[in-house]
């Protein structure tokens, strides 16, 4: 069993089996959006395409990162907790209560990432978000107008809404806070995938809170599985085993 884990570590390490992972996550991704776009019928097979998506950038992290240290682990719990959001949502239509789990799921994963990626500042530095507090600014206003748009129909998720809100910005605004502390395109991969996950959540506000669009559900997926795919091969970019 041993000689078959390190075969596999060592399989999934190469960089040419890279490409292999993303025809694997890639097709995982289009089955996902595909039923996202199909009847009714098909949509008990988001059972399994859904979690599918974590479940892949799971496994390849994992493998991905063989020396494991406080910040790999964290980060394999934000995944984890992620994982736990999507399925509890796959059922927010018999229950209410799994929204409120889902979300409680997701809160972790913000709270983990934004840990993640502020272990990758060094200390006592003042940062680059410190020095450009505007950008701060940007996204607070954006979160503030959004919250204003389903504030009405919140009722009593108000607090949860703002507490899982501030999380998600914190993660964001973490980050950002990452530029010329690690390499370009570590950066620019993981800035982009945290400002994905901050659109992805908007929409799923705006569809459930404020009013329902085409292909809702399709667009909140889009952007969230973009979003997690950035952050995690983007945070892998700064490692040494980094692709």
């Amino acid at each position: 069993m041993k000689h078959i884990i390190r075969t596999l570590r060592l399989f999934l390490r190469k960089p040419r089996y890279f490409v292999y992972f993303n025809w694997i996550f890639g097709i995982a991704a289009l089955l996902e959006l595909l039923i996202n776009l199909s009847s009714d019928y098909w949509q008990t097979f988001r059972l399994v395409t859904k979690p599918s998506i974590l479940i892949i950038l799971s496994i390849y992290f994992w493998y991905q990162t063989p020396v494991k240290t406080t910040q790999t682990r964290l980060f394999q719990a934000a995944l984890f907790f992620a994982l736990a959001g999507d399925f509890l949502l796959l059922f927010t239509e018999t229950n209410s209560v799994f929204f409120q789990m889902g979300i409680g799921a997701f809160l972790v994963t913000q709270v983990l990432y934004a840990v993640v990626f502020s272990k990758d500042l060094p200390p006592n530095r003042r940062t680059f978000i410190r020095r450009n507090l505007w950008i701060t600014l940007i996204f607070l206003a954006y979160q503030v107008v959004l919250i204003g748009l389903i504030f009405d129909r919140l009722g009593e998720l108000f607090i949860p809404v703002i507490v899982y809100s501030s999380a998600i910005l914190i993660m964001v605004l973490s980050a950002i806070n990452r530029f010329g502390h690690v390499s370009s395109s570590s950066f620019k991969w993981v800035a982009a995938g945290a400002i994905l996950f901050m659109i992805s959540d908007s929409l799923l506000a705006i569809q459930k809170f404020y009013q329902a669009f085409p292909l809702a559900s399709f667009w909140v997926m889009l952007t969230y599985i973009s979003a997690q795919y950035l952050i995690v091969i983007g945070w892998l970019k700064n490692k040494e085993t980094a692709l």
